[in-house]
């Protein structure tokens, strides 16, 4: 888990057909403690929605490029958690860039610029 850990402040929403069920704030100060329960929760609950088939959508807002090996080390460790389900990687991908809501497509992670944009 420690090598996930964000340096800098973030924003995780998940989605499902596209309503925030959970959105993870983590400010660049929180203690690692705070940072490692936070991303826990989330987690276990994309865990339980990939179990239950629900094809979650994960919306990250505020990562920057400084960030952008982080971003592929959550991604990875997203595919791990799915192949683990025994739901396979199908389904998961990246799409990067700017998105609103109404183009969230399920089981999709979409990574949205704001200190600087990876497009």
């Amino acid at each position: 888990m420690n090598d996930i850990l964000l340096t800098d402040s973030f924003e995780i929403g998940i989605f499902y057909k596209n309503l925030e069920i959970k959105k993870i704030n983590d400010k660049k100060n929180a203690s690692m403690e705070a940072q490692q329960k936070s991303l826990f929760e989330g987690f276990m609950l994309l865990k339980k929605m990939i179990y239950l088939q629900l094809k979650p959508s994960l919306h990250l807002w505020r990562l920057n490029l400084r960030l952008l090996n982080r971003r592929l080390i959550l991604t990875k460790a997203m595919e791990v958690e799915a192949k683990k389900m025994k739901t396979g990687p199908s389904g998961l991908g990246i799409l990067k860039g700017p998105v609103n809501n109404s183009q969230l497509l399920p089981g999709r992670f979409h990574f949205c610029g704001g200190g600087g944009s990876a497009t």
